[in-house]
């Protein structure tokens, strides 16, 4: 991670953006370009048929858990988690803070995608509340 970071920012000055604002707004940047990342890395799964052979075994689980998500090709942890993580970082250049607090979060709503749980708070708190982002519910119904 450390080296994810010296590449996306090598002149780090701060640990911690200078204001709230600024990390809040470096936090939904990230969001943002993940999401786009993994928007197209998931949906490429789908389309191509060597990619699909190995998301498939992730959505052989009918029922997702949070322990279904240990359930993935290395590749497809690739397309749908470190290449988003990476070029977000690179996109945003955030603050350190940030992108460990993103990438902590990232992995937190993973767990809360596949738990099943369909809540208002949840989908505020995850910023699945923003109207390109897909909540848990939908999450569910995809793997069915």
């Amino acid at each position: 991670m450390t080296l994810l970071m010296c590449w996306a920012k090598p002149e780090v000055t701060a640990w911690w953006p200078s204001t709230a604002a600024a990390g809040i707004l470096q936090f939904i940047a990230l969001v943002v370009v993940a999401d786009f990342g993994l928007y197209w890395g998931h949906r490429i799964q789908h389309e191509n048929q060597t990619l699909w052979k190995m998301h498939a075994k992730h959505h052989a689980i009918d029922t997702p858990t949070p322990f279904s998500t240990l359930f993935i090709h290395p590749v497809d942890a690739a397309l749908q988690g470190s290449i988003p993580l990476a070029l977000a970082a690179a996109v945003v250049r955030p603050e350190p803070a940030v992108l460990y607090l993103f990438i902590a979060a990232r992995i937190a709503e993973n767990g809360l995608n596949h738990s099943g749980l369909d809540s208002w708070l949840l989908d505020l708190v995850t910023l699945k509340s923003l109207t390109f982002r897909a909540p848990a519910s939908f999450h569910d119904a995809h793997h069915k």
